[in-house]
C-alpha cells in the first residue's frame, strides 16, 4: 500500500492566507464599488449628465418647453419655443457646460448648439443642492430651465469671444481679407494692433446707430481697447441675416475691419466718381464717410440735368505724411487744396477746350453786364439792348436784368477794366456748362480810384443752336 504524501504545514498556511485575501478583497471591492457609486451619484456632474440626456440627448424640445413652464402660458407659445429650439440645433452639435455660480449651492449650466462658425448658447439649467437629513449625504434638484431666443446678441457675443478673447494680431489680419484696403503694410498694422492690445483689456458694443444698421440690413459692432477710463477704438464686424425659412432669424459674421482713428486721421473730399488713392493705392468704399453732397452748381441746373456732387472719404493711416493722387473719369489728374486742417478737397477736371472757346466771349459778356449795372448817361451808356444778346430770353435772369433799376452808384469820370480772367469750364452735358469769371472794374472820380472786384459763376446752356448765359452767381470767398 502506497503511502500519501503530506502537504507541508507551510503550503497550506499559505492557500489559506491567499484564499483568506481574495475574500477579503472581494468584499472590499463590493464595498468601493457601492461606495463610488454613493459618490458619483452625490457629484453634480452625475446630476448635469442625466439632465443633458433626459432633455437634450437627443433633443427632446416639447420635454423641455414643458419643464420651462412655458406650456402653461399657451398652446401658441409653447409651439414657438418648440420650433424655435428644432430651429436653432439644426445641423448643429448640442454641449453643455458649467458656468460660474454664484455659491456652491446652486450650480447653473449652459446649453450650445454649435456648427460651423457659431457657437449658440440656446438654453440653460440649474441644480440645486440637497442634504440629506443625515447631514452628509449630497443630491441636486434640476430646475431653473431656461431658453435664449436673441440669436444676434449670442452670435456676436460668440464672434467676439472667438476672434478677440485671446487675440492673434496676424490672424485678424488675415481675417479681415482686404490687405489692399489699407493704406499701411501688413506688418505696420500688425505691429500697431499688438501695441494696441498689449495692456488693457478688449470690450465690445452694439452701434444701433450704425448707418449700415437698418432694416434688413447688417449690425456693426465696434471692439475697443479698454485701459482704466480710456477707450479706443480697435476693430469691428457685422452680423448679417442669413436666409433663413420661417419666423427664426440667423446671423453670420462678416466684414471684420480694423481701426487706427487714435493715428493720423485726415478727410478727402473730390467729385463723386473721381479716384482717389493715398500713398499709391485707390481708397474703396470704406473709406467713404459721406457721398452725394451737392455743390452749388446743384442749384442753377436745368431740369435733367445734374451738376456736381461731391464724396468725403475720412483716411486714417499710421504714416503722418500721406501721398495723396485724385484722378478724374477721363484719366486727368486735378489738382486740391488744403482748405481747412487735416482737410483737402479737389477741383473738378476742368475743360481746356470750353476755354479756348468762350473765355473772350463770356469776359465780353461780364464787362456789358458790369457796365449796365453801373449805368451812367455821360461816362458809360450800356442799353439793356447790349447785353441781352448774351443771355437766354426764356430765363428769369434775362427778365430780372431787364427790368432792374440800373444806375451808377459812384460819381466817376471815367473807368476801365483790369485783372479780367475766365476759367474752372466745366461741361455738365453736351447743351450745359458753367465758367467763373473775375474782373475789377476801376472808376476815376479826380484824383480817386474806385474799384469795383466781380467775381461770378455763369452757367449756359444751348439755345436753339446758340450757347446763352441762363443764371449766374456771385462768389464771395
Amino acid at each position: 500500500m502506497v503511502k500519501k504524501k503530506q502537504m507541508p504545514v507551510f503550503w497550506k498556511i499559505y492557500v489559506a492566507a491567499c484564499a483568506i485575501l481574495v475574500i477579503a478583497l472581494g468584499v472590499w471591492l463590493v464595498i468601493l464599488y457601492g461606495w463610488l457609486g454613493e459618490y458619483e451619484s452625490s457629484q453634480p456632474s452625475y446630476y448635469a449628465d442625466k439632465v443633458f440626456s433626459e432633455y437634450f440627448s437627443p433633443l427632446d424640445p416639447e420635454k423641455y418647453v414643458d419643464a420651462c413652464g412655458l406650456t402653461k402660458e399657451s398652446e401658441k407659445t409653447a409651439k414657438y419655443y418648440v420650433d424655435y429650439l428644432t430651429f436653432v440645433t439644426d445641423s448643429r452639435e448640442i454641449t453643455y457646460n458649467k458656468v460660474t455660480s454664484a455659491d456652491d449651492e446652486t450650480l447653473k449650466y449652459m446649453v450650445s448648439a454649435t456648427g460651423g462658425e457659431s457657437n449658440i448658447k440656446f438654453a440653460s439649467f440649474e441644480l440645486y443642492k440637497k442634504v440629506g437629513d443625515d447631514g452628509e449625504s449630497v443630491t441636486y434638484e434640476a430646475g431653473g430651465f431656461e431658453i435664449y431666443t436673441d440669436l444676434e446678441t449670442a452670435i456676436a457675443e460668440n464672434t467676439f469671444t472667438k476672434y478677440f478673447s485671446s487675440f492673434d494680431a496676424s490672424e485678424y489680419f488675415d481675417l479681415c481679407g482686404n490687405d489692399g484696403d489699407f493704406i499701411d503694410s501688413r506688418e505696420d498694422i500688425i505691429a500697431y494692433l499688438k501695441a494696441a492690445t498689449a495692456s488693457g483689456k478688449l470690450t465690445y458694443k452694439r452701434v444701433s446707430e450704425d448707418s449700415d444698421s437698418v432694416i434688413g440690413g447688417p449690425t456693426k459692432y465696434i471692439v475697443f481697447t479698454t485701459d482704466g477710463e480710456k477707450e479706443e477704438k480697435l476693430a469691428s464686424f457685422k452680423l448679417f441675416e442669413k436666409d433663413t425659412d420661417g419666423p427664426f432669424k440667423d446671423y453670420e459674421a462678416g466684414e471684420f475691419n480694423i481701426y487706427i482713428d487714435n493715428k493720423t486721421a485726415f478727410t478727402v473730399e473730390a467729385p463723386k466718381g473721381y479716384s482717389v488713392s493715398v500713398n499709391g493705392k485707390v481708397l474703396s468704399d470704406k473709406y467713404i464717410e459721406e457721398n452725394d453732397i451737392p455743390t452749388d452748381s446743384c442749384n442753377h441746373m436745368p431740369e435733367g440735368v445734374s451738376g456736381i456732387y461731391y464724396t468725403k472719404y475720412l483716411v486714417t493711416m499710421l504714416d503722418k505724411d500721406p501721398v495723396i493722387e485724385i484722378v478724374s473719369e477721363d484719366g486727368v489728374g486735378v489738382p486740391f487744396e488744403m482748405t481747412e486742417k487735416n482737410t483737402y478737397k479737389a477741383s473738378p477736371a476742368y475743360d481746356t477746350e470750353l476755354s479756348g472757346e468762350y473765355s473772350e466771349w463770356v469776359l465780353e459778356a461780364a464787362e456789358l453786364y458790369a457796365r449796365y449795372t453801373q449805368y451812367d448817361e455821360k461816362v458809360n451808356v450800356v442799353g439793356f439792348n447790349k447785353v441781352a444778346p448774351y443771355f437766354d430770353p426764356s430765363s428769369e435772369l434775362y427778365e430780372s436784368i431787364r427790368t432792374m433799376d440800373n444806375m451808377f452808384v459812384q460819381y466817376y469820370d471815367s473807368f476801365e477794366f483790369t485783372d479780367k480772367t475766365a476759367g474752372e469750364f466745366v461741361m455738365y452735358n453736351k447743351d450745359t456748362f458753367s465758367c467763373r469769371v473775375k474782373l475789377t472794374q476801376l472808376m476815376y472820380s479826380g484824383n480817386d480810384v474806385y474799384d469795383d472786384a466781380i467775381d461770378m459763376t455763369l452757367y449756359v446752356r444751348n439755345v436753339d443752336g446758340e450757347f446763352l448765359i441762363y443764371d449766374m452767381q456771385v462768389n464771395v470767398d
